[in-house]
């Protein structure tokens, strides 16, 4: 096959471990070996800081102590987590943590050391975080187990932008490689380019990641705007049919690359949603990995785990059997996107006249049109036929077209193309022009 030989740029390859599941940190190293074998090159750790009353992974009570489901042996945890973290370098892991900044745990010991750096009602209480539902106004959720912290009012002048610049050095002095910042868009933009500037003078190549995901474009593009190398795109939501997606990638992408994902640890289980479809799970992840240049996927997706995980209630005694095995399966999809530079980019991608409602044909072209491709996905779990009358006009190349797909890659297309797919199939044709 041939490949570009321009130096790829690759993209960061996410594996979730999160940490509830996984138990004690001295467990984590555990999972290095089949995380390595897949051809992930980042490991995300949700928060394993000392919680607080409600036990949620994301109310923090204290930003420099481990929490106690984490520890073993009675150890503080750092030294058995900077053990972690050097072996995770070794297998070339990048560690990324989240970085939660926009609110604290209702009983963080910031509020009784800094009460300045919070933000309070006309009656002097304490403001918890809420959000409204997009789609029903009358909705609102407030999470009483937090409160906000006031980055934007006093915050710069009475040393709080120093605090999360210390914690975040801290961090890095560790070997962290990336931060995952958590609600990134309801912190005040200044704050973020004011940390992702100086995190950068340290190192860099040290990643910033947004997450976007449930704000408004506006939020979106502002946020994407301070510095950060990528926020999460909405694909796994998407039908593979309707124009929203790619027009939100359109608009996002002038700004900051993405990461798409088949699931979250916020989201059902696709396992689960599909009653344990195998080549459909397939399917979602290797559509995500080709879709943006970033790709993630949390800790038991690859076999077919059903339940969801839970920042509060999940549990070591959770992990489950398998119902199916795609360890080498991801690896594969892995490999190709660590093998073509459209797959590690921020393209411009179309929907085809030749898409249908059981088939998605999306066309991808790399900036400056070098490289492009089709990927082809039968949306359905039945056979679906596709008849291209010509790859190379279909592609808009003169050059050799190319079947790159996980199954039956063939160097040699033939003109007329007639394609069959079988259960959720995808197949990918290339040109590299």
């Amino acid at each position: 096959m041939s490949i570009c030989t321009e130096q790829i740029t690759t993209g960061v390859r996410i594996y979730n471990l999160f940490p509830r599941l996984v138990g004690p940190i001295s467990k984590w190293c555990d999972h290095i070996p089949r995380i390595k074998k897949m051809g992930f090159n980042s490991l995300f750790i949700n928060p394993f800081h000392l919680t607080g009353a409600s036990g949620s992974l994301y109310s923090i009570k204290n930003y420099n102590k481990i929490d106690p489901a984490f520890l073993s042996n009675g150890n503080i945890g750092w030294r058995e987590f900077s053990d972690f973290v050097i072996k995770a370098k070794k297998n070339d892991l990048r560690i990324v943590i989240d970085l939660v900044i926009n609110h604290t745990a209702t009983d963080s010991d910031l509020i009784k050391l800094h009460p300045e750096w919070f933000k309070y009602d006309e009656n002097n209480h304490l403001i918890h975080p809420f959000c409204i539902d997009p789609g029903n106004g009358g909705k609102v959720t407030i999470w009483k187990d937090l409160v906000e912290v006031d980055n934007a009012g006093r915050g710069r002048k009475n040393g709080l932008w120093l605090f999360w610049d210390r914690l975040i050095k801290k961090y890095m002095d560790m070997g962290i490689g990336g931060f995952r910042c958590d609600a990134a868009y309801k912190v005040i933009t200044g704050l973020w380019e004011y940390l992702i500037q100086r995190a950068k003078k340290r190192n860099k190549e040290v990643l910033f990641l947004a997450e976007t995901l449930g704000c408004s474009e506006e939020e979106t593009i502002r946020t994407a705007q301070c510095g950060f190398d990528y926020i999460y795109n909405s694909s796994k939501w998407w039908d593979l049919s309707s124009d929203w997606c790619l027009r939100q990638n359109e608009v996002a992408r002038q700004y900051a690359d993405s990461i798409s994902f088949p699931e979250t640890h916020d989201t059902v289980r696709l396992s689960f949603e599909c009653h344990g479809n195998r080549e459909l799970c397939k399917m979602r992840y290797l559509f995500a990995s080709l879709f943006s240049k970033g790709v993630m996927m949390p800790i038991g997706y690859e076999y077919g785990f059903q339940k969801s995980l839970h920042v509060v209630k999940t549990v070591p005694r959770d992990w489950e059997d398998k119902s199916f095995d795609l360890v080498d399966f991801i690896a594969q999809c892995n490999a190709l996107k660590d093998r073509y530079k459209i797959f590690n980019e921020e393209g411009e991608q179309y929907l085809s006249p030749l898409s249908k409602p059981s088939v998605l044909v999306l066309k991808k072209f790399s900036p400056g049109n070098q490289e492009k491709a089709a990927i082809i996905v039968n949306k359905t779990p039945d056979k679906q036929r596709i008849f291209i009358a010509s790859p190379k006009r279909f592609l808009n190349t003169n050059k050799k077209v190319e079947d790159i797909s996980i199954c039956n890659a063939s160097k040699n297309v033939p003109e007329p193309l007639k394609i069959e797919l079988s259960a959720y199939q995808v197949k990918i044709l290339y040109a590299d022009s």
